[in-house]
């Protein structure tokens, strides 16, 4: 589950629409197929809580995983969820641009950090972290 940005809300999130992670997912595989190692995977992940949505987008397969987290605040008065989903693609379709063009090389802060994405924010961090290695580690310790 994918935590807020936003420490305000206590609330579980609401479902994340299937069609959008079907149409994210889509996307970054045409997008960036050409630079997937043969094992690696696109995983996304998305959570849609009171005042803001998450987007997760990790290449999976392997030990190492990097992922792009992008959180929004949500306004409905001035953009449908469509909206919201498709300016926080667009900024993580252009760190996953620089991010193979440089051979990997370009990172985000491990730390939510603001970026203009036209009149708006999208906020932005990366993780190296694998969570499924780190789910069976805790379920390992906790037995």
């Amino acid at each position: 589950m994918l935590l807020p940005r936003i420490k305000t809300s206590i609330l579980k999130p609401a479902t994340f629409p299937k069609d959008y992670i079907d149409l994210i997912h889509e996307t970054f595989q045409e997008s960036f197929k050409s630079y997937l190692e043969p094992h690696e995977q696109i995983s996304i992940e998305g959570a849609i809580y009171p005042k803001e949505m998450l987007i997760s987008i990790a290449l999976t397969g392997t030990v190492k995983y990097t992922t792009c987290l992008a959180s929004m605040e949500l306004n409905t008065k001035k953009y449908t969820l469509d909206n919201h989903v498709h300016i926080m693609i667009d900024s993580m379709g252009s760190f996953f641009d620089e991010y193979f063009e440089s051979e990997r090389e370009v990172t985000l802060p491990e730390v939510w950090t603001k970026y203009e994405a036209g009149e708006d924010y999208v906020y932005m961090r990366m993780s190296t972290q694998n969570e499924i290695l780190e789910a069976k580690a805790d379920a390992i310790l906790k037995t």
